[in-house]
């Protein structure tokens, strides 16, 4: 997440596009994956060290905050004091298909973005990325998320030159 939101920073101090709220999107890039733990695969937490440990905070964050990394992420959020602001991003971000790109903030859309330039080994182009989350979630180049993704990429770009 901090990767994530080192990129999103980037994009804003170069960014010509509309204005858009800097801490706003900073707070949402640190934040938007606070549930992700949930969706560990038994294996993946196997290569971990101290996986035992990693299962256990991994089964309290599923019986505090239920299965779903969404929703999970939206509480923790509200229990920051977070959700009036952040949590509407949030909710923006859900990018999986490109009639919901430019209805979406540019707040939302730069999130979206910085997060899809981060892999698991640190900052990496989008192609390598979208690479990544083909494999991992057996996606195909026609999948609507891979379609999104390459045009919230095309029209942060607009805006932003790397």
């Amino acid at each position: 997440m901090r990767w994530v939101a080192q990129v999103a920073d980037e994009v804003v101090e170069n960014w010509t596009g509309p204005v858009v709220d800097a801490e706003l999107i900073h707070n949402t890039a640190l934040l938007h994956d606070m549930a992700n733990l949930i969706k560990f695969k038994r294996p993946f937490l196997g290569e971990m060290k101290n996986k035992l440990f990693w299962e256990q905070i991994q089964d309290e964050f599923i019986a505090q905050y239920g299965p779903d990394v969404h929703k999970a992420t939206l509480v923790i959020i509200d229990e920051l004091g977070m959700s009036d602001t952040v949590g509407k991003v949030l909710l923006d971000m859900e990018l999986k298909v490109t009639d919901k790109i430019t209805k979406a903030s540019w707040e939302a859309r730069i999130v979206e973005y910085a997060d899809c330039r981060v892999g698991l080994k640190g900052v990496t182009t989008l192609e390598k990325r979208i690479d990544d989350l083909k494999f991992r979630y057996n996606l195909k180049d026609d999948d609507s998320g891979i379609k999104a993704w390459r045009l919230n990429a095309d029209q942060v770009r607009q805006y932003y030159q790397e």
